[in-house]
């Protein structure tokens, strides 16, 4: 019994059936809705503590920040950039409350830093070479950056406001945006205030 194969042109067909929609472009003039509720980003409440064991910080803003930065510099020592010493630290989010919440729209952020005596046992967001052995020795900020990214507010307090301001602190570890330390973008808070 012999077999024969034969090839069919469907090539040609499946072209031939296969024609290109017609589809019109529309220009989206609506603003992107990010998810973010529209409330001005600012700190409520903030709680700042150093104790014998470490440092441990907890605040509350109204709008949901997308980054809260806490650094803290041995400001106090002779020529800081060279003999000071330097954190940076990111405290996480402990909750968040929504437009239908008795409380508004808020974003609750919190760290707890351990004591650690030498360098090579500390750790960004989990340890601190600072105790209530420093107090009065060193300078603070927060800063608190919006959906945009963008800063929305800095506090600053303790020892040298103006060595901060001046750059004139440890770099051992990477502050993130320096340049924002100045008194145009900072505002100095008093550990008793509740910043506005």
């Amino acid at each position: 019994m012999k077999y024969s194969l034969v090839i069919l042109p469907i090539f040609g067909i499946i072209c031939s059936c296969s024609s290109e929609p017609t589809t019109t472009e529309v220009e989206d003039t609506a603003p992107p809705d990010t998810g973010w509720p529209d409330v001005a980003i600012t700190v409520q409440d903030m709680n700042f503590e150093l104790t014998d064991d470490g440092m441990s910080l907890s605040l509350t803003t109204s709008g949901w920040a997308t980054e809260v930065i806490f650094n803290a510099y041995n400001t106090s020592v002779s020529n800081p950039t060279v003999n000071g010493w330097d954190e940076e630290h990111f405290p996480k989010s402990t909750g968040q409350t929504t437009k239908d919440d008795p409380l508004g729209v808020t974003d609750s952020r919190s760290i707890s830093l351990e004591h650690v005596e030498s360098i090579i046992y500390y750790k960004s967001n989990e340890s601190t070479l600072y105790n209530s052995d420093n107090n009065g020795d060193i300078t603070y900020a927060v800063r608190v950056y919006g959906d945009n990214g963008e800063l929305a507010q800095c506090l600053v307090w303790g020892h040298s406001i103006g060595s901060l301001y001046g750059g004139n602190y440890s770099s051992v570890n990477i502050t993130s945006y320096p340049e924002q330390f100045n008194p145009t973008q900072c505002e100095e808070w008093t550990p008793t205030d509740t910043p506005q």
